[in-house]
């Protein structure tokens, strides 16, 4: 199933409404849909916007997971994901060079042997 933005806005407020929240404008920049896992993750424009889709207790993105028959909800301001997205990049990097280190020293240690 494709989500859009304004479903999911419009959805995020009525179920507000409904629980007693205030509504509030919600910046939502990214939308991704895993349909193998039933996972959708938003991406919202801010940190308030991810506070206002999560809502108190986790009671408004818990009701959108229901009411879209959705198996789980991820949401993530665009600095967390830009932050995590960078500690990603720099772990791979140290990764990358372990394993040009070792095998490095595989190719001295054959070069010592011949």
């Amino acid at each position: 199933m494709k989500y859009s933005k304004n479903l999911l806005i419009i959805e995020i407020n009525r179920i507000r409404n409904e629980i007693g929240h205030d509504e509030v404008k919600i910046f939502i920049k990214d939308i991704f849909f895993d349909e193998k896992t039933g996972t959708v993750w938003i991406i919202t424009k801010d940190r308030g916007s991810k506070s206002a889709i999560i809502g108190k207790g986790g009671w408004v993105v818990g009701r959108l997971k229901e009411d879209l028959a959705i198996k789980k909800i991820h949401v993530e301001s665009h600095s967390d994901f830009i932050l995590k997205e960078y500690q990603m990049k720099l772990s791979l990097n140290k990764l990358n060079s372990f394993i040009e280190m070792k095998n490095k020293k595989l190719t001295n240690f054959n070069d010592d042997k011949i």
